[in-house]
């Protein structure tokens, strides 16, 4: 047996134990579902668009596809009504020095307005990518950003500084991500002496995509978060599940466990979604937050009145690759 050939299995041997310890820790995950956790508290706008923006959660993410892409999403109460909640975000990524880098950009506005959600920020990450194959690389990624933080005391909005980090380990069909998207913040003032605190998390995902038969693919994964104790805020742990099923690479039906809650509701959430890859460069994403819809503690943050309005999600994503080819290649993650 020649060198290419031990080099070849060797690197099949890694992807096979790597695709089974993120298997396992998926299935690890699924069997916990029924476990009782601590709910969280108000979250960044950001954070509840990771499902369909990974880089939301993780700036290690950023390029790691080997394509660019650009994403508009769009989160409202209702698709026909003016006056309601509603949040809009844009996401660019790209790799970088034939993908040995990456960059990403992200830009979202919220008037949700719960404490800890709404507002305005703006993202900025970069990534170092080493390959150990074709379709083996791990990234390690820092972002800089500013977030919009009210002044309840003052009245007078400011933007603060912040810091993130992640690590981000890709297969063909496995990821393995951890990630720190704020590291510093900022508190807005309740009193002359009261500050409240944006929750920092610690972000453990994991997902894998199963090929059941030429028609069929089940994309699965976790994500654990881990919420650090603050001057105001207890420590928590949760937990998310999701799964997504793909017929013929071209329509996609998820379901989505999101115990970080929405704006409308900062508790568990059952999302259900539908993506759609109209061609090698357009994918449409639709998706509806069950858990938002109808009772007296759901409130409506526009109008300050009880709400019985779902909470829905449209997307929009484009993908190029700068003539490198790589588009032809479907990707679930």
């Amino acid at each position: 047996m020649n060198f290419t050939s031990k080099l070849f299995l060797s690197n099949q041997f890694a992807k096979l134990k790597i695709s089974n310890f993120i298997t396992g820790f998926c299935l690890f995950a699924s069997f916990t579902f029924s476990l009782e956790f601590k709910i969280l508290a108000q979250q960044e706008a950001l954070y509840v668009t990771y499902p369909l923006n990974p880089l939301a959660i993780n700036p290690a993410y950023a390029g790691s596809s080997g394509i660019a892409s650009i994403s508009i999403l769009v989160r409202k109460q209702s698709l026909v009504l003016q006056n309601v909640g509603s949040s809009q975000y844009l996401s660019y990524n790209t790799p970088l020095a034939n993908g040995k880098a990456g960059l990403g950009f992200q830009a979202y506005n919220s008037n949700f307005g719960q404490i800890g959600s709404g507002g305005t920020g703006f993202n900025l990450s970069g990534v170092y990518r080493h390959h150990f194959a074709d379709s083996v690389s791990i990234s390690f990624g820092t972002q800089i950003g500013l977030a919009q933080v009210p002044s309840l005391y003052s009245g007078v909005a400011e933007f603060k500084p912040n810091l993130g980090l992640g690590v981000y380990f890709r297969t063909f069909n496995s990821y393995l991500g951890l990630s720190a998207p704020v590291i510093t913040h900022g508190g807005y003032s309740i009193s002359k002496t009261d500050k409240y605190y944006y929750p920092r998390s610690i972000y453990l995902t994991a997902g894998h995509v199963l090929q059941i038969n030429e028609n069929f693919d089940l994309k699965f994964g976790a994500m654990l978060r881990q919420k650090l104790k603050e001057a105001n805020i207890s420590s928590a742990t949760t937990l998310d599940l999701n799964a997504v099923i793909w017929f013929k690479k071209a329509v996609g039906f998820g379901v989505y466990k999101n115990s970080t809650g929405s704006e409308v509701n900062p508790k568990d959430a059952l999302i259900f979604s539908l993506e759609g890859q109209i061609n090698q460069k357009f994918r449409l994403g639709f998706s509806f937050d069950a858990a938002s819809k109808g009772t007296a503690t759901r409130i409506n943050p526009v109008t300050g009145r009880s709400s019985s309005l779902g909470l829905y999600n449209l997307m929009l994503r484009y993908d190029f690759d700068n003539l490198t080819g790589k588009i032809n290649n479907f990707r679930f993650f």
